[in-house]
């Protein structure tokens, strides 16, 4: 917590750059905004740390304007990436200049060049890291990951909670001793596997309850498939993309069965996922687990990132049904509204 909300303080800092004007680099778990007003031939961004190593961004006008990313400090180990880039002008209810989907690129050697026409003095631009890989070897043949962060969770979180061994118990049903019933279908289990799991099922199976008495347990708040995912966390025999397919589900399935390292691995994938449209359920949900970091994040993207503008009609209907928990938004909507039809200064919603 201390680390998230270090990095969080560190999230909107200013910097002159090579001219004057506005110039805002914001950053959010794997995204990093930065928001610029000057006509200046060359603009450069703060320094910020992603991974292991530290970047800066730089504009360079010309015929044509330039947008690099450029290492700036790190180990000496390469960096293979996939960057996910877009370029916005103002104000972020237009289409986007630039919306170029992910690719791999080495960007410990030179960094990378986007290359784009003449653009605004005010824009928004925003890189995403969706991934990030360590090359041990100039062949580029290993590497590690440095990020997303939910996949190092998934491999150690899993690995220490439960054996390898387990998985197979699961998938070929060896001596299994428990049904879980849910809509659509029904899973085979083992009782000590699930009590080992979940302090819930431990409940469930050593008193008399129907599912000791019946060896069975009826879940009826998840599909299938989520079940499926959840029961395979539990074995630690799920691949990162069953998880991250039924993060949702999973997530309330470790509330109500109290599977802290489930609850982890939920939260840090979802602290990962800055997709706009995803915004709102996302806060939803942060607010009903009562996860106030997580609830902060997503305060925070809608307004101080400008995501809002970018769902005018969802957000508006949001607000009127949220409820009284949630002012800081409201609160914060209002500021920035000043703001901008002031034309001064940021935004930052502090903790």
């Amino acid at each position: 917590m201390a680390k998230a909300k270090a990095k969080a303080k560190a999230a909107a800092a200013t910097s002159s750059g090579s001219g004057t004007g506005r110039n805002v680099l914001r950053i959010q778990g794997c995204l990093v905004q930065w928001e610029i007003e000057s006509a200046s031939q060359m603009l450069k961004s703060c320094t910020f740390r992603m991974g292991h190593w530290i970047w800066q961004l730089q504009l360079t006008r010309g015929i044509k304007t330039n947008i690099e990313i450029l290492p700036w400090k790190g180990p000496a180990e390469q960096c293979v990436a996939n960057l996910f880039i877009k370029i916005q002008s103002f104000p972020v209810d237009k289409q986007p200049v630039m919306d170029e989907p992910g690719l791999f690129v080495n960007l410990f050697s030179d960094g990378i060049r986007w290359t784009v026409s003449a653009l605004p003095s005010r824009l928004i631009i925003e890189i995403k890291f969706i991934e990030m890989r360590l090359v041990l070897d100039p062949f580029g043949f290993s590497n590690a990951i440095v990020l997303p962060s939910h996949q190092r969770i998934l491999h150690t979180e899993g690995f220490f909670h439960a054996r390898s061994g387990l998985s197979r118990m699961l998938r070929e049903g060896i001596l299994t001793d428990i049904t879980v019933n849910v809509e659509g279908g029904s899973i085979r289990a083992h009782r000590a596997v699930l009590a080992a799991r979940s302090p819930v099922f431990m409940r469930m199976f050593t008193v008399d309850l129907k599912e000791k008495l019946l060896s069975t347990v009826d879940i009826t708040d998840m599909s299938l498939e989520g079940c499926r995912a959840f029961i395979g966390y539990l074995y630690n025999s799920n691949s990162d993309d069953e998880t991250l397919a039924h993060v949702d589900e999973l997530l309330a399935a470790s509330h109500k069965y109290d599977v802290k390292d489930l609850r982890t691995v939920c939260e840090t994938i979802m602290a990962e996922e800055t997709d706009t449209e995803k915004l709102l359920e996302r806060l939803q949900m942060a607010h009903f687990y009562q996860l106030p970091e997580l609830k902060w994040m997503f305060i925070r993207l809608l307004v101080e990132f400008r995501r809002m503008y970018e769902i005018p009609e969802d957000f508006d209907a949001f607000l009127k049904t949220a409820d009284s928990s949630l002012d800081r938004i409201r609160i914060a909507l209002n500021l920035l509204t000043c703001l901008e039809e002031e034309d001064i200064g940021d935004i930052s919603l502090g903790n």
